[in-house]
């Protein structure tokens, strides 16, 4: 399965039936939404809000935060400016509003396509990368943390008592460990890894097994201590325009320079009308 549609809506539900069999993709829909956590795993989700018997923004803005490795479309009519902010801050990729148009609809469920794709690609880039370090020991670890720190292999065995040969073996297995030919490959590797988990791993909602939301006030990255910096210091990028935003052109202005979507893997959230 590579789509799951939730929506109770006949018309709407064979018109994507359509649109995926015309691009070879499979599709499988669903009458009610599921809970975000249970959720299935597949590439891309459709919620409309025919099937949220909740509060939709909310219930498809977690669903974004607690998958992140997952396209989530968000599809239904007379969206607010407030809940189009939350679901698309929170990292829902497409904002789409019925009637679906008529014109130009395929190159927009293109783009949905080409998004997951990137998607799934950087998440296998994560988790090879994440396997590589995972097969270093403590002591091994502790050598890379003076290598990113720049400290040279006599100072860092002064720090960890031992001998400058005994550093050299470590970071001579830190190198083949990691498939890294140099200091700067090594950096790079442990740099995207670091960005790739920013985006993959469920800290960014998810604190102490409670699920957050992000509300709109607060639509922002946080720094590494999961602290909320704000728009001024945002790693978000926007590439809604105003040829794809028509009737929702207020609530695309308002995202714009708050955050809506992640660097790196996250793609640019849109709204289609």
């Amino acid at each position: 399965m590579d789509i799951l549609l939730y929506d109770r809506e006949a018309e709407a539900r064979n018109f994507w039936k359509k649109t995926a069999e015309a691009r070879g993709f499979s599709l499988e829909t669903e009458s009610t939404w599921s809970r975000p956590e249970r959720l299935p795993q597949c590439p891309i989700i459709i919620a409309d809000q025919s099937a949220v018997d909740g509060q939709f923004s909310a219930e498809v803005a977690a669903a974004a935060v607690l998958r992140p490795h997952q396209v989530i479309v968000a599809t239904g009519a007379h969206f607010g400016v407030t809940d189009v902010i939350q679901m698309m801050s929170n990292g829902v990729e497409f904002v789409i509003e019925k009637p679906f148009p008529q014109e130009g609809f395929m190159s927009k469920f293109a783009k949905v396509l080409d998004s997951s794709q990137e998607r799934q690609r950087c998440k296998r880039e994560f988790e090879d990368l994440h396997s590589l370090f995972d097969e270093l020991t403590n002591k091994e670890q502790d050598v890379l943390d003076f290598v990113l720190k720049g400290i040279p292999n006599k100072r860092t065995a002064e720090e960890l008592k031992v001998s400058v040969r005994t550093i050299e073996a470590r970071r001579a297995k830190v190198y083949l460990k990691t498939n890294s030919d140099c200091v700067a490959e090594l950096v790079r590797k442990v740099d995207r890894l670091q960005s790739l988990k920013e985006v993959f791993e469920p800290h960014r909602g998810v604190q102490d097994g409670n699920l957050e939301v992000v509300p709109p006030k607060m639509a922002g990255r946080r720094d590494q201590r999961g602290v909320h910096t704000g728009p001024d210091n945002a790693r978000y990028s926007s590439s809604v325009g105003p040829a794809e935003t028509l009737s929702l052109s207020t609530a695309a202005n308002a995202a714009t320079g708050i955050g809506i979507s992640r660097h790196h893997s996250r793609g640019s959230s849109q709204v289609f009308s």
